[in-house]
């Protein structure tokens, strides 16, 4: 069996099923659409929550794109190809070892493909730790605002994305969403003993947007943002986002 342990959670009616004495997952009002004004003052409490919620606990951040999948008719039922298990093996015995020590809790998407990744990088790295999966950090709870520009995009930089600005709002409210999970999920935590890290396993374009908007929050400066902007997520990497808003890429070997 393995170690890590699954918790499903629904932010539909803030409903859960929980371990026993687990602090239930919150679900928090973003309050998507409105005008300019509410928009800023929405990605400012957000911006806000998270900073205060890192710096508390004290954790880094390491957001991390699923491996390799199948194709399939139905987009959330893709699943790990041998390659994406390889993918995610190669990913916890390289960089998830300086990653270490985990958060007893990790966040991932709920598309089996995310979580998968997530179980098998974490059984290798992290060892007993809580995988929570979440309907808001799949990219298809927003779609079709996202899907339709990706499949013309294409896999390509966070950068070229937003220059392009057609996705821009459906990125801006993923990252907002992560962030939120994010905050709550930390919430939960006291101060660690000692600097900790906080997996978020989610997919391309849309994990980098999250990691911008956590390493913004955060006070990073010219080079931790272009550094995000700039790479292409491949499969089974990432971003480390530190408390300071400093950014490193998270790279397996190929």
């Amino acid at each position: 069996m393995p170690r890590a342990r699954w918790l499903f959670t629904t932010i539909q009616g803030g409903t859960a099923l929980l371990r026993p004495n687990r602090t239930p997952h919150r679900t928090i009002n973003h309050g998507w659409g409105g005008g300019a004004k509410k928009r800023r003052q929405v990605r400012q409490r957000a911006a806000t929550a998270l900073a205060d919620a890192v710096n508390a606990a004290d954790v880094r951040l390491a957001f991390i794109r699923h491996g390799n999948t199948a194709p399939n008719a139905d987009d959330f039922d893709r699943t790990l190809t041998k390659q994406g298990r390889w993918q995610a093996v190669a990913a916890a015995k390289s960089y998830g070892q300086s990653l270490r020590p985990f958060l007893p809790t990790a966040l991932s998407s709920e598309a089996p493909r995310a979580a998968q990744t997530a179980e098998i990088f974490l059984e290798d790295a992290g060892r007993d730790v809580e995988i929570v999966v979440d309907r808001a950090l799949y990219d298809g709870t927003i779609q079709p605002g996202g899907s339709a520009v990706f499949s013309e995009i294409g896999y390509a930089p966070l950068d070229f994305y937003l220059k392009d600005g057609r996705a821009n709002t459906v990125l801006e409210a993923y990252a907002e969403a992560t962030s939120g999970l994010i905050s709550d999920t930390l919430d939960a935590f006291g101060a660690c003993s000692r600097r900790r890290t906080l997996v978020v396993v989610g997919h391309a374009v849309y994990l980098p947007a999250a990691a911008l908007f956590a390493a913004g929050a955060l006070g990073c400066d010219e080079k931790a943002r272009s550094l995000i902007l700039g790479c292409d997520t491949q499969e089974a990497e990432g971003y480390l986002v530190e408390p300071d808003g400093s950014a490193s890429l998270l790279r397996r070997p190929r």
